[in-house]
C-alpha cells in the first residue's frame, strides 16, 4: 500500500476541525464519560430515558462524518463500535433484537458506537408504508433507552422523521470542502504519502514516491475553481475522491517509471492528476445531462434530503432565509 486507506480531514488534538463542532464534541463526551453518579446531572423527568449521547453528523458524502467518530473514539481511547444497515435487519422484529444486542455491547465495553448512513432506519413515517412505520417507531423506542454513545451518519438528514429531533444530544452540519480545505487535505495527502513510502522501504529509492508539489497545489487549487463555478463539473472532490485520486495518480506516475526503465524515485507531476481529472469531469459531465442539466445539488434540494448551499449567516432566530434558498435554485436554473 502505498497510501493510507483514508483521510483524517478533522483530527482533535491538531485543531484540524471546526472550532465550534470541536468544542461541543470534546465539552459532550467529557461530560458523557465521567460516570460517578455524585457528578451526574439529572435533566429528564422519566427515570432511566435519555441518558444516552447522541450526536447526528450530517452533510455532504466524504467531508469526515465517519473519520470523525474514529477519531473521537481513538482521543478518548475508546473501542468503535461500526454497525450497518446488514448488522440490523430489516424487519421490526430483526431490527429491535440486533439494535438492543449493540447497544448493550456498546454500553458493557464503554465503546462508541457509530451507525453510518442512519437515514435507513429514520427516514419519515408515512401512512402508506406500514413496514417502514414500524422499523423507524422500533429504531426511537430502543434509542431512548440507550445510556451509551452513539455516533449517526446521514447524507440525507432531510428525509428523517421529526419525532428524531428529540432524541438527538446535538447535529452537526458538515458541508461541501472549501479551496482551503481542499488545499490542507492535498498538502497533508502529499506528505503524507512521500513520508509512508521511505518508512515502508527506507534504502530502496525505487518505490519511494515524489511529488511535484508546487504545481500539483496549483493545480488542485484550479480544480477546485472549475468544479465550483461550471454546474457540469459539479461537485468539487471531496476526501474520499482526493484520495482516489493519488492512488490512481501514483499508479499511473508508478507505471510510466517501469514502462520506460527509469531510475530513482517514482515521480507524480501535474500531469498525472490531469489524466484523473478529466474522467471524473467527464463522468460528472455526463451524469449532468442525464439529469437534464440538474447538479446533486440541486436534485437533493428538489427531494427536500439536502441543502449543499446552506450558509450559516442565513440563520436568523426565526429560521432559514428562504430567500436566498430560492434565489440559489433559480441562478442554478439559469
Amino acid at each position: 500500500m502505498l497510501l493510507p486507506d483514508r483521510v483524517f480531514a478533522f483530527v482533535l488534538r491538531t485543531h484540524r476541525w471546526d472550532p465550534n463542532h470541536r468544542s461541543v464534541i470534546q465539552s459532550l463526551m467529557a461530560t458523557h464519560f465521567a460516570k460517578k453518579k455524585s457528578e451526574r446531572r439529572q435533566f429528564d423527568l422519566i427515570q432511566d430515558k435519555g441518558k444516552g449521547l447522541v450526536i447526528l453528523l450530517h452533510g455532504v458524502p466524504g467531508v469526515g462524518k465517519t473519520s470523525t467518530a474514529e477519531t473521537v473514539a481513538q482521543y478518548y481511547n475508546k473501542p468503535l463500535l461500526p454497525i450497518t444497515c446488514g448488522d440490523l435487519g430489516m424487519t421490526p422484529k430483526d431490527v429491535e433484537s440486533n439494535l438492543q444486542n449493540s447497544f448493550q455491547m456498546a454500553q458493557a465495553w464503554d465503546c462508541v458506537l457509530l451507525l453510518d448512513e442512519a437515514d435507513v432506519f429514520l427516514a419519515e413515517r408515512s401512512q402508506d408504508n406500514i413496514e417502514r412505520n414500524a422499523l423507524v417507531s422500533v429504531f426511537l423506542r430502543v434509542l431512548e433507552y440507550y445510556e451509551g454513545v452513539l455516533f449517526l451518519t446521514t447524507n440525507k438528514v432531510g428525509s428523517f422523521d421529526e419525532a428524531f429531533k428529540s432524541r438527538m444530544s446535538m447535529a452537526l452540519y458538515y458541508p461541501p470542502l472549501s479551496g482551503t480545505q481542499t488545499e490542507k487535505i492535498w498538502g497533508m495527502q502529499i506528505k503524507r504519502t512521500e513520508k509512508l513510502t521511505i518508512k515502508a522501504a527506507p534504502n530502496d529509492e525505487s518505490v519511494h514516491v515524489k511529488f511535484d508539489q508546487l504545481d500539483i497545489m496549483k493545480f488542485a487549487a484550479d480544480l477546485w475553481n472549475e468544479q465550483q463555478f461550471k454546474p457540469e463539473f459539479k461537485p468539487v472532490w471531496n476526501g474520499r475522491q482526493i484520495r482516489n485520486a493519488f492512488q490512481t495518480a501514483v499508479a499511473l506516475a508508478e507505471w510510466q517509471k517501469q514502462d520506460g526503465n527509469i531510475p530513482g524515485p517514482i515521480n507524480v507531476k501535474r500531469e498525472h492528476f490531469e489524466k484523473v481529472a478529466r474522467v471524473s469531469m467527464e463522468f460528472n459531465s455526463y451524469l449532468y445531462g442525464v439529469k437534464h442539466s440538474r447538479g446533486d445539488e440541486m436534485l437533493n434540494l428538489k427531494k427536500e434530503q439536502r441543502y449543499d448551499a446552506f450558509n450559516p449567516n442565513q440563520v436568523s432566530p426565526f429560521g432559514f432565509d428562504y430567500a436566498a434558498i430560492y434565489f440559489e435554485e433559480g441562478r442554478n436554473k439559469g
